[in-house]
């Protein structure tokens, strides 16, 4: 005589009992799975934390991974300071921020920038000193107010020291007209 579960209401239920003593349904044990045993939640749960400290163990880099990674990332970061494209999207995109708030603070009114939603700010670089990976950041997208209410076109530039970690702003200028 084992003890399962009623396939009606799921308590507990021996599985000679011809109705189930809770809900009253006929053959209550038949097709009914028994009642797990301690012995078996033991196993199942051995099972598990088996196949997680598997997937753990597999997905984790050794040491030497670590290393070569880090490698690669520094190489990766020293190749791009020398090449211009790829420090000037970088500096497009981290220090867009800081220098646009350089060039608010030149204007003496309200500013306006065109750029869009999804435009860039910043979308003309140039050396500023290759050797100490120092970019000079360009664009047009921004309208300055006068002092008589007319908002006027203006380009702009914002020197940008990317040789550390974060990018530093050296100096800005902005100028009627666009580029």
């Amino acid at each position: 005589m084992a003890i399962v579960f009623c396939r009606e209401c799921k308590k507990e239920v021996s599985d000679a009992a011809a109705t189930c003593p809770h809900c009253g349904i006929a053959e209550p044990g038949k097709g009914a799975k028994p009642k797990p045993t301690a012995k078996d939640t033991i196993v199942g749960l051995v099972v598990v934390c088996a196949v997680v400290g598997g997937l753990v163990f597999a997905c984790t880099d050794s040491k030497e991974e670590k290393a070569a990674a880090a490698a690669k990332v520094e190489a990766d970061a020293a190749a791009c300071k020398k090449d211009l494209q790829c420090i000037g999207d970088k500096a497009s995109m981290v220090a867009a921020r800081p220098c646009a708030a350089a060039i608010e603070r030149l204007a003496r009114g309200e500013v306006t920038w065109t750029d869009g939603t999804l435009g860039t700010k910043f979308p003309n670089f140039r050396w500023l000193n290759d050797s100490k990976a120092q970019v000079t950041l360009m664009g047009d997208k921004v309208q300055f107010v006068n002092g008589f209410g007319a908002k006027i076109n203006m380009k702009y530039f914002c020197q940008v020291d990317m040789s550390g970690s974060t990018p530093i702003v050296l100096n800005v200028n902005a100028a009627e007209g666009r580029w």
